[in-house]
């Protein structure tokens, strides 16, 4: 199977009477903060989580957090990978928005608001729609990802490939592991059964979801394209994966705590 991105309409999308430029990128990382904003706002209000204003003014703080911290994220990464020098003299190539870095941006942005003077009713709640409603915009994002040549996979013969032509990021004529489609497609997916057990059963999901998403990543970075330096520096991981692995293990422990705890309590009733 192959996926061939030679037709102009993935590059870039041009309104000559506005002069505005607008690519492929760009394009669904729009559709994906509006869709995300709707979707969370019908959230927060069925579950009297916050009121409409108070929303709109948490929306708004989130997305600047999630673009500063993503930028930040992003260009520390390239400073470890590469170099400061390389990254610095080069930044058109080396700045981008780190999904790891938005969540951290979403992390602090629910750090701020609910410590302020802002009602919030529930916050495992507006967890739960953040994270559901996160990563559907994520994975309408991915497919910015590919259709941009951005956070490519690896070369291959063996998986169903995509071939990128006169692309900033991606190398050209060269059959490539499409894993950003992939991603794309798992984050829809987990969103939309996240969403529906949600919404039906009344089901708090989020963290699970959270969960799955971080296995699922650790295993695809193992096709997503990295400089040979960087895996031999952290044995057979990437940077990420090994963030990745850290989270996923303060997860588990956390997990095990738990159980134990509940044990305790059982034992000494």
């Amino acid at each position: 199977m192959t996926i061939d991105l030679s037709l102009p309409w993935v590059v870039n999308y041009t309104f000559e009477k506005f002069n505005l430029q607008l690519t492929s990128y760009q394009f669904f990382l729009f559709i994906s903060l509006l869709i995300a904003y709707f979707l969370l706002r019908y959230l927060i209000v069925k579950f009297n989580t916050m009121s409409k204003i108070d929303f709109d003014l948490f929306y708004g703080i989130t997305i600047a957090f999630i673009f500063t911290f993503a930028a930040i994220f992003t260009i520390v990464i390239n400073f470890i990978i590469y170099s400061p020098v390389t990254v610095l003299n080069n930044l058109n190539k080396y700045v981008g928005i780190s999904s790891f870095g938005g969540m951290l941006g979403i992390f602090f942005s629910l750090i701020l608001f609910t410590k302020s003077k802002y009602k919030v009713t529930s916050f495992p709640r507006i967890i739960d729609s953040v994270i559901i409603v996160g990563f559907l915009a994520m994975g309408i994002g991915r497919l910015g990802c590919f259709t941009s040549g951005c956070c490519y996979g690896v070369p291959t013969n063996n998986f169903p490939y995509v071939i990128y032509h006169k692309h900033f990021y991606a190398p050209i004529n060269l059959k490539l592991v499409p894993v950003q489609l992939y991603e794309s497609l798992f984050l829809i997916t987990i969103s939309i059964i996240g969403l529906f057990l949600y919404l039906k059963l009344y089901k708090r999901i989020g963290i699970q979801i959270l969960f799955i998403y971080l296995v699922f990543r650790f295993i695809i970075e193992f096709y997503r394209f990295e400089p040979a330096h960087v895996k031999k520096y952290l044995f057979f991981m990437n940077i990420y994966q090994l963030f990745i692995l850290i989270a996923i293990l303060l997860f588990l422990f956390k997990e095990v705590i738990y159980v134990l705890s509940k044990l305790w309590k059982r034992k000494n009733i």
